[in-house]
């Protein structure tokens, strides 16, 4: 048997239900109340390697790959209890949540094959203050003694002395200390792992200088940890095990119906008062801190009695909420050495714009001129709430951008180009708590070979009587020559929830495009239309046990930039997708279809293509994110030769070279190489980027929007995959013999 060498971390959450979500942001109560704890797992190591390891600079980059990630979960009493560790996962730590009772983990504990670690308050194994990583090694030596004959003597005596031997690498330090603040939090967990130690000094005490202390000490953070990652640089392993993203963009939110809909008191006029005042407080803020005049401070139910501060309930409420955002985000920046700028609350407050872009959007006088009009002003309204100091960041990231924010980020300008054509990005959402924890998580290498792409399926939504029906029988039309003997279209039309949920059923493929209609209405929940029925995918969690990896929504509003967290997009990232593209806004049939047909032939070309060629796995997050910007490149270059100003074959020349600028991945501006080379013909610079900013506005690339976690899913071949995966163990094997030596 060969065991895996994770250390996994479960933590109870007995209120995780919907119901008794916080109303804020949608988080279990009990996390929020109890985030502390998870601070504690941030030193621990990811699985045995990391117990032994020869050098630091190795371990640093496989977390860089996303290969040895702090192992933790929030799950149930129920859930966790449900299962029973046997000798195949020896190395498990249950930390009970204050308030659950410890008694029944105790029975299951020994009922277990490879009994669990229970760290609780009073009762456990080991209590909160004594849990530390040199006592759960050594119940796990325990475990390791009780396994022997399952495994053979000779493997646990190589694990039980890499667990009593672990190595210990010296402690180092930065040239500068922070004041403590959850603005850089992450950032310091992050450096945590790489080494770092003693850099906090005393609390934040820079509040008077409003955002400035914050700002450079989120710069400052930052940089550290992007100086670390080119310090450590790409290693070979990287080919294989691609580097995760580098930066996240971070603004926790709350509710969007907040605005709208009034929080209620427990009945006391008064109470309801003090709670509204909360919340005007909480919508109010632009900042790091709460900014308002102690008069309604105290309005508000905030005393300030000696020093010492009572909050107002919701603000409390909030404050605890922020904890737990920072202590999920910086384990999983610890996981995997990235940076995180946290944007400051304004971020928040440009929902305005962006629901007034999203009217001219939707409006029937969608000329191109009101378009790009309407597109600047709502990117020159992000641009102002992203502190100017944070460009410098953004531009220095390498690998991609995680946007964690309900906000739309992907349109921050970057040097004229939209952050999502500018970056390959994707987005956590942070509202509700609860999915936005579950999407956070470590997740697991999801690896395909190319022919995981033998078959796809195309579920079917809209009428034959539909007019919009043709647009997608004519792209599948039009690329079914390449598509010959290379995948298999399964095309199920679809006209009600049970046939929908059929379909889902019915297959077990990686990759799945829905054709139809779609929309958001005001203060409800996103819905698919299947052809005259509606349904809300949200709703189909029970009805559907497992969901393809990869989505791409071919239909309207699927993630409504202006509408609230229960878009069509979440709802299947709910059902189990890892990662699926939305829609910001209504989306053009024909260019929808055109979309999907192209993304077709991408997998099938570019995938085996680079793999080949460049010797190297490729990422859906690169899939994708190339699929968006060739997009933007084609809606562009069709402007010109519309405009006269491109003849055929230029056109051809021109797109073909940019083809080749975004995808070979020389460097992060290829727009900017295809304007130098149209240039270079001769045709006028000012008019070139004049086409090139309302193209944009234009062009559908920036309606989808790519949800989950692309970078997870890797591609690559059957013989590779053999190769590496003998590699491996190998070194595992050659490891462990060095160990027991």
């Amino acid at each position: 048997m060969q065991p895996d060498t994770s250390f996994i971390f479960l933590i109870s959450v007995p209120d995780g239900e919907p119901e008794k979500a916080t109303i804020l942001q949608g988080f279990a109560p009990s996390l929020c109340e109890h985030s502390s704890l998870l601070r504690g797992l941030l030193g621990m190591p990811s699985d045995l390697l990391e117990v032994n390891a020869d050098e630091r600079d190795l371990l640093l980059a496989r977390r860089m790959a996303g290969e040895a990630p702090i192992h933790w979960q929030p799950l149930s009493p129920r859930a966790i209890r449900r299962s029973l560790p046997g000798a195949e996962t020896p190395f498990v730590v249950v930390v009970v949540s204050p308030g659950d009772e410890v008694a029944p983990y105790i029975e299951w504990k020994n009922a277990c094959k490879a009994p669990p670690l229970i760290v609780a308050e009073n009762g456990g194994d080991i209590q909160f203050g004594d849990f530390t990583i040199t006592a759960m090694y050594a119940h796990f030596i325990e475990v390791c003694d009780k396994l022997k004959l399952d495994w053979g003597e000779e493997v646990a005596e190589v694990f039980q002395n890499i667990l009593k031997n672990p190595t210990r690498f010296p402690a180092r330090e930065l040239d500068y200390k922070v004041g403590g603040h959850n603005a850089f939090a992450p950032n310091l967990m992050a450096l945590s792992v790489a080494g770092f130690d003693d850099m906090v000094e005393g609390r934040f005490d820079r509040q008077h200088e409003g955002s400035r202390g914050y700002i450079e000490g989120i710069v400052q953070t930052t940089n550290s940890v992007f100086d670390e990652r080119e310090r450590i640089g790409p290693r070979d392993l990287h080919r294989t095990f691609p580097i995760k993203p580098d930066l996240m963009l971070f603004a926790p939110s709350m509710y969007s119906h907040l605005r709208e809909v009034p929080v209620l008191g427990n009945g006391k006029d008064n109470d309801i008062k003090i709670i509204d005042r909360g919340l005007q407080i909480l919508l109010g803020q632009r900042g790091y801190a709460f900014e308002t005049v102690p008069e309604k401070m105290v309005a508000a139910g905030i005393i300030i009695d000696g020093g010492k501060i009572t909050p107002n309930p919701l603000i409390g409420l909030r404050q605890k909420e922020l904890f737990l955002n920072t202590e999920i985000v910086g384990l999983m920046a610890a996981s995997e050495l990235s940076a995180v700028v946290r944007l400051p609350n304004e971020i928040n407050r440009t929902a305005g714009q962006v629901r007034q872009f999203a009217a001219q959007h939707r409006s029937e006088d969608d000329r191109d001129r009101k378009r790009l009009k309407a597109f600047r002003d709502v990117q020159d309204r992000i641009k102002e709430a992203v502190p100017k100091e944070f460009m410098a960041l953004i531009k220095r990231s390498k690998t991609g951008i995680r946007i964690v924010s309900d906000a739309p980020l992907e349109w921050l300008d970057i040097d004229g180009v939209p952050l999502n054509l500018a970056r390959e990005t994707s987005r956590i959402p942070t509202t509700p708590g609860n999915a936005f924890v579950s999407q956070i998580l470590p997740q697991p290498i999801y690896r395909l070979r190319p022919d995981a792409f033998r078959e796809i399926l195309i579920v079917n939504a809209v009428k034959r009587t539909d007019p919009v029906y043709p647009f997608f029988v004519k792209s599948m039309e039009t690329f079914n020559g390449a598509l010959q003997g290379k995948v298999s279209l399964k095309q199920v039309d679809v006209s009600s929830r049970k046939e929908f949920v059929e379909a889902l059923n019915g297959f077990d493929g990686a990759f799945m495009i829905f054709n139809g209609h779609g929309e958001h209405e005001k203060n409800g929940a996103g819905k698919l239309w299947l052809q005259d029925e509606p349904v809300d995918v949200w709703s189909l969690r029970d009805e559907v046990p497992r969901c393809p990896p990869i989505v791409l929504l071919s239909a309207c509003d699927t993630h409504a930039a202006d509408r609230n967290h229960a878009t069509t997009a979440s709802g299947f990232l709910t059902l189990g997708a890892i990662t699926v593209l939305g829609s910001f806004f209504p989306l053009p049939a024909m260019a929808a279809a055109i979309f999907a047909g192209r993304l077709i032939m991408r997998v099938i070309e570019f995938i085996p293509a680079v793999i080949h060629d460049f010797g190297r796995v490729v990422s859906w997050s690169e899939v994708a994110s190339g699929m968006l910007k060739m997009t933007l490149l084609t809606d562009f270059l069709h402007r010109l030769q519309a405009a006269k100003l491109l003849t055929l074959d230029q056109y051809i020349a021109v797109h073909m070279d940019g083809n080749g600028f975004i995808n070979i991945h020389t460097d992060n501006a290829p727009f900017e190489k295809v304007i130098r080379a149209l240039v270079a013909l001769g045709l006028p610079e000012n008019q070139v980027r004049s086409e090139f900013r309302t193209a944009i506005a234009c062009s559908s690339a920036i309606s989808y929007v790519q949800l989950g976690r692309p970078e997870t899913i890797i591609f690559d071949t059957e013989e590779r995959l053999t190769k590496q995966g003998m590699e491996l163990h190998e070194a595992y094997l050659a490891k462990d013999a060095a160990a027991a030596n």
